[in-house]
């Protein structure tokens, strides 16, 4: 998966000097995808799968003196949906079975924007769990299972209550546009 995520916004923070998210996620909300034309690759430390080029580098295209900081920021937010989507259809490709959902987890997961971003860009619901505790939930829940505390998957299913984020259907064929110009510049540089 993306090497970087959500290392991808401290970067942002820490090049725009911008300390509150919220409000250049409000910012970023008020654009149409495709954040005016600005699209990023966000392999600041190589990447992973599927491409597996430690030496691929970041790319920021098309940005002009009218882009400003909530360009770039939901640039940022798109290039990690573009790295998810990316990864789904080479695994497609060769035959993975995926499922209609994504579930997701970590720090990112607290900005719905992303969230949002990511179900249109996928075309696919994504699930959260309703707290932070991501890991140390699911820890708990296989230590559980380990020591006989819960007898099967099937219950924990029941204790868990996800939290869904739907695709945009209005922004879904814009993404479509956006991903190809995403797909044609890795391609022009060789990734």
């Amino acid at each position: 998966g993306a090497t970087t995520a959500g290392a991808v916004v401290e970067w942002f923070k820490n090049l725009t000097c911008v300390e509150d998210i919220d409000e250049i996620t409000e910012r970023a909300k008020k654009l149409e995808p495709g954040a005016e034309g600005l699209v990023l690759l966000p392999f600041f430390m190589g990447e992973r799968a599927p491409i597996w080029n430690p030496d691929a580098r970041a790319v920021v295209d098309g940005m002009t003196l009218t882009h400003g900081t909530e360009h770039l920021f939901r640039a940022v937010l798109e290039s990690i949906a573009f790295s998810i989507r990316y990864s789904m259809n080479i695994a497609e490709k060769i035959g993975v079975k995926l499922e209609d959902r994504i579930r997701a987890v970590g720090g990112l997961t607290k900005n719905e924007l992303w969230l949002e971003i990511t179900a249109s860009m996928t075309k696919k619901d994504v699930m959260i769990l309703p707290t932070s505790l991501d890991a140390p939930f699911g820890d708990a829940f296989l230590s559980a299972l380990g020591v006989g505390a819960i007898e099967d998957t099937e219950e924990i299913k029941r204790w868990i209550r996800w939290k869904v984020v739907k695709p945009k259907a209005e922004w879904i064929e814009k993404y479509d546009l956006v991903y190809e110009r995403y797909l044609n510049l890795m391609g022009k540089l060789g990734y």
